[in-house]
């Protein structure tokens, strides 16, 4: 059985160059009103009275730093925040594909056996169309919004399983009816070309920390 994954996505970058822009003019404006409303009128009396006050630039790079920690502060947290993603949809779906797996690998019961005709009934109404609509199960999780890359890597490769599957089944389909075993070294490389992408599969698993077990 294959697992299913869960990854951060970092936000869309196109949100960071507004809040770039946004970010100064609200900072300069909220010092201001907040500097008049409550010295003001402290200001102007210091002014008044000859008072001394610092170096406007110095003042400036002071706000400038401060806007900068502001900033990152800011923009850390956006980071933190994670995409919707509805991982209850991708998981009862991932729920409906191995339930048609299950059905679909009933085939290699009957293999053994002489009834080619509960054979090619298995081939023709089980296991090819459960397989064909897991691929369609697949294409469709791939439309989920916020998608991480790791799922969609996990999608991609379990559609690469059922092509595989699909032309296992046509070269059995061809052997029984043509009665030969002329199709008996296509399906075995197809049978490595499946151990290849399960040692893939299970390898995008084991590398990622985001997969549930």
């Amino acid at each position: 059985m294959l697992i299913t994954s869960i990854i951060i996505l970092p936000p869309d970058s196109s949100r960071d160059r507004i809040l770039n822009l946004i970010i100064p003019f609200l900072h300069v404006g909220v010092v201001y009103w907040v500097t008049d409303k409550y010295m003001g009128k402290e200001l102007l009396s210091h002014e008044a009275e000859g008072g001394e006050f610092f170096s406007g630039w110095k003042a400036a790079g002071v706000g400038i730093f401060s806007l900068f920690i502001i900033v990152a502060f800011i923009l850390g947290f956006t980071y933190l925040l994670e995409p919707e993603v509805d991982f209850d949809q991708f998981n009862a779906k991932m729920d409906e594909f191995y339930e048609n797996e299950d059905k679909a690998l009933g085939y290699y019961d009957l293999l053994e056996s002489n009834d080619t005709s509960a054979i090619l009934y298995e081939f023709n109404n089980i296991s090819s169309p459960k397989f064909q609509d897991n691929i369609q199960i697949l294409n469709n999780l791939d439309l989920l919004e916020n998608l991480p890359d790791d799922l969609l890597r996990h999608n991609e490769l379990l559609k690469e399983y059922c092509q595989l599957q699909l032309q296992t089944i046509r070269l059995y389909k061809l052997s029984i009816l043509e009665d030969t075993q002329n199709y008996d070294g296509q399906i075995l490389l197809i049978q490595e070309d499946l151990d290849k992408l399960i040692d893939e599969f299970q390898e995008l698993h084991k590398n990622s920390d985001y997969f549930i077990n």
